[in-house]
């Protein structure tokens, strides 16, 4: 995921959200206003709730409450939003400042104030009317967003087996019995191990049979993965990796991998990499340093795997936001370095790329030699990557018109779907658009030479190795819609 906007935007990014225009909707369910409520947050810091209420919605004909919708709080003017959280199982979100006089200090996270409240979940954005933040009063208001169906005009496919290959650290008292969503946690290893950095690697396989669950490879090693890889797929010709992006946790991208990821493949075994995100949008900077961590290690990991006996002898590779310098990193070595490897890099997919945009198309040309090719995905929607180049002070790669410097090289192409806009900050189009999935689909299977030829809904910009979505396929029409700004 990317970058963070604002202060309370965290708590936002670990579920994935689609919608399609924000349309003026009225309030509705409990409100009320009551005296402050106060809460013990993690660290034992006191905070003042400032605005709570439950999310429901009707999914398949049945109302229920909505877990990890978006509840925003937007300016009157400016329309920029000061605070974002979602909302757990039973539906509940809440809007909290530090209480005055604490470790935080005095300063609100939200000022005293009138302010549009908006809600999302999935396909549905819903301006839910104006909310007035006291401090002295905790606000109540319940929303209904209505019947909720998905952008992108398609469920989420069925999982299949997936493998993955993670630097986090196992769950405290974690066993083979434990489910793989409670596997690994959101932290790095401080402690330095030996051998390292392969001491600091952990390898598994996720069966799908029903609900995703797996095990690590018992002290595996990357010949054991790829005896695995062999087991489930005895005829593989190619491996696609997926490297996710910011503010994720282990399962979710796993889940991503064995779904959405998979189903781009073309029946391709896929592995998930894991570098230690913390899942928490207000760690940006903590996921960098760890994000910069893991640079070696899923580089020997990648090395390790192109020379490792039984590997499929093409390695296609997806990464998401954050995730492109983690690919960036290793794939620019491998091409300083020189080194013949028994496997090959096929196709790379950069999906957003959070990485400073002169580094990025500095080292195109260099990965370029190591590639059979290279697919950018851009946008000038993208809030998220808008957000990192303010806190970084430079364009970033997957922002388009912010210093879009493409190179012009024959297996290098940069794809403007700035006219996909399905989720809140534009930031997860690659994986939301049917229109997308269906051209990076493409560049697997076919390579990425003249793909306004070969692909359908590109059309080629007056620059070379650029090209543009136009129209949505059919079924995409809603992911293609921009919100309306009112």
């Amino acid at each position: 995921m990317g970058p963070p906007d604002l202060k309370q935007r965290g708590r936002k990014f670990g579920v994935r959200q689609y919608f399609v225009v924000a349309v003026l909707f009225g309030l509705s369910g409990a409100m009320a206003q009551a005296a402050a409520q106060q809460i013990t947050a993690p660290g034992n810091i006191v905070r003042v709730v400032a605005l709570q209420g439950h999310v429901r919605g009707t999914l398949s004909g049945t109302k229920t409450a909505l877990l990890g919708a978006s509840v925003d709080l937007e300016t009157l003017s400016g329309r920029r939003v000061i605070a974002s959280v979602v909302t757990d199982g039973n539906g509940a979100y809440s809007i909290t400042n530090p209480a005055p006089n604490t470790v935080e200090g005095p300063a609100l996270d939200v000022k005293p104030g009138t302010y549009y409240l908006y809600a999302d979940y999935r396909a549905t954005r819903k301006l839910i009317g104006k909310v007035t933040i006291r401090t002295d009063m905790t606000l109540s208001r319940d929303i209904d967003l209505g019947t909720i169906v998905r952008a992108g005009g398609a469920p989420a496919p069925p999982s299949v087996t997936t493998f993955y290959a993670t630097d986090r650290t196992k769950a405290t008292g974690a066993t083979s019995a434990t489910p793989l969503s409670s596997l690994f946690s959101n932290t790095r290893l401080i402690d330095p191990c030996d051998p390292s950095p392969t001491c600091v690697m952990s390898y598994g396989v996720g069966v799908a049979a029903g609900p995703i669950f797996g095990a690590p490879l018992p002290d595996a090693s990357v010949a054991d993965l790829v005896a695995a890889i062999n087991k489930y797929y005895p005829s593989a010709s190619s491996l696609l990796i997926f490297i996710h992006g910011f503010n994720n946790n282990f399962y979710s991208p796993f889940v991503m991998g064995a779904t959405w990821t998979a189903s781009l493949s073309n029946g391709a075994p896929v592995l998930v990499y894991s570098w230690p995100s913390n899942a928490q949008l207000l760690k940006y900077l903590d996921d960098e340093t760890n994000n910069t961590w893991a640079l070696d290690h899923f580089r020997d990991f990648l090395i390790t795997l192109l020379n490792t006996p039984g590997t499929p002898p093409t390695i296609n590779i997806l990464a998401h936001s954050m995730g492109n310098r983690v690919a960036l990193s290793a794939l620019d070595f491998l091409a300083r370095s020189g080194m013949t490897t028994t496997s090959h890099i096929g196709q790379v997919i950069f999906a957003a790329p959070d990485v400073d945009s002169a580094t990025f198309f500095e080292t195109i040309p260099r990965v370029a030699t190591v590639a059979n090719g290279l697919t950018l995905y851009g946008s000038d929607h993208d809030e998220a990557l808008r957000a990192s180049r303010e806190i970084h002070g430079h364009c970033r790669a997957g922002l388009v018109g912010c210093d879009f410097a493409a190179p012009s090289n024959p297996k290098f192409n940069a794809i403007d779907a700035s006219v996909f806009h399905c989720d809140a900050l534009g930031h997860g189009y690659w994986s939301s658009s049917t229109t997308i999935r269906n051209d990076i689909a493409s560049v697997l299977k076919q390579g990425i030479n003249a793909p306004g030829q070969v692909r359908p809904g590109l059309i080629a910009l007056p620059t070379p190795s650029e090209y543009a979505f136009t129209d949505p396929k059919p079924g995409d029409d809603t992911c293609a819609t921009l919100p309306t700004q009112t």
